[in-house]
């Protein structure tokens, strides 16, 4: 009895998730009458890292990540520019 739930990266990880994975994991979301409430785990370490996580997040209308990336300490106005760009929030987990 639930219609929502977090996705964990080690389920669905953006570093190796190939366009059928993201077919194959939307078409069983939709079958099952379930979304997306966050894409969460590790982001990566760099901009590009986080982009795919934006990418995979997107692709199942999922508007949070949440979990860390070292991108916003590296560099903090492009991550946001990034998140914005993708339609996305993150959610520090501590």
């Amino acid at each position: 009895g639930f219609d929502t739930l977090d996705l964990w990266t080690g389920h669905l990880n953006p570093a190796w998730a190939t366009p059928a994975h993201v077919e194959a994991a939307r078409g069983l979301l939709a079958r099952h009458g379930l979304r997306v409430a966050s894409l969460a785990g590790w982001f990566g370490g760099s901009i590009a890292e986080l982009e795919q996580s934006c990418r995979l997040a997107a692709a199942l209308s999922c508007p949070v990540l949440g979990g860390s990336t070292a991108a916003l300490a590296k560099d903090r106005p492009a991550t946001l520019s990034l998140l914005r760009d993708h339609g996305v929030v993150l959610a520090l987990e501590n």
